[in-house]
């Protein structure tokens, strides 16, 4: 029976749709993932990269996330990747269907968290060298065109390389893209081992993975650190205002009458 979730966000869709494709062969162990993928420098990121036999982006979109941009993000993800998919919930299947190019592959995950392709395409190689550059850190793109020049800006490196064959690119651009995620990518796998990808795997994939972690713990530690405070100064204070109590009842006993009377009895005894 299909496990039913509450909310299924962009999280869950990631975890589902990576379960999904490994399952039917799509994805595997040699596969390089990553998450918020950044392309280029116009801000736009791909909400999963994977590395396979082809170079794939996912976008993601909820039902709970805004369609909008939706048109533009896709022609963004068309110049870098062979293969564009966009994996939907059932709220924005239509509009994706109705909306996208032919050239987009479309997946809908309904509320049983149950994926299925509702429109398949092929594979279209990049052909767009300014964008597969722009994917390229300045460190590479010195690589590619051999200048060495510390000073050379990205704007020179990327005009040199512009003329570059395709394949020339389009090569290291793959070759950047599993130097910077083989290792969480790794990780990532072994920590699936032959069970289901879940969301605390898909946490895994980002590149920050370990520096989330390190200032969750930080976090963790700090609020610890005074919540102990606070018990420990309330216990203090507790005892301190206890003793205090004590001490003023204890010299309000030893108090007497200056005539070794009891007040009540002081300038009454003689009076008849």
């Amino acid at each position: 029976m299909p496990h039913v979730i509450k909310k299924i966000d962009e999280m869950v869709i990631k975890s589902i749709i990576l379960q999904h494709w490994r399952e039917i062969g799509r994805i595997g162990r040699s596969s390089i993932i990553a998450t918020e993928f950044v392309l280029g420098v116009n801000g736009r990121r791909a909400d999963i990269a994977v590395l396979s036999d082809q170079f794939f982006g996912i976008e993601i979109k909820s039902d709970y996330d805004s369609v909008v941009r939706l048109r533009d993000q896709i022609e963004v993800y068309g110049r870098c990747f062979d293969r564009v998919s966009v994996v939907t919930g059932q709220k924005n299947a239509e509009y994706c269907l109705s909306t996208l190019a032919p050239s987009v592959e479309i997946w809908c995950v309904d509320q049983q968290c149950v994926p299925s392709l509702l429109r398949d395409a092929q594979a279209v190689p990049i052909t767009d060298t300014i964008s597969m550059l722009q994917l390229l850190t300045v460190k590479q793109l010195r690589r590619l065109t051999s200048i060495s020049t510390q000073g050379a800006s990205r704007s020179h490196l990327l005009q040199v390389a512009q003329d570059l064959p395709r394949d020339v690119i389009y090569g290291a651009v793959i070759e950047q893209f599993y130097g910077a995620y083989a290792t969480t990518s790794g990780a990532f796998w072994k920590l699936v081992g032959r069970r289901k990808v879940s969301l605390e795997h898909v946490k895994q994939l980002s590149r920050f993975a370990k520096t989330r972690a390190r200032i969750e713990t930080e976090r963790a530690n700090k609020t610890k650190f005074w919540e102990d405070w606070r018990s420990t100064a309330s216990s203090i204070f507790s005892e301190k205002l206890e003793s205090e109590c004590t001490e003023h009842k204890s010299v309000n006993q030893s108090i007497q009458s200056p005539y070794h009377e009891r007040p009540h009895q002081v300038g009454y005894a003689n009076e008849y």
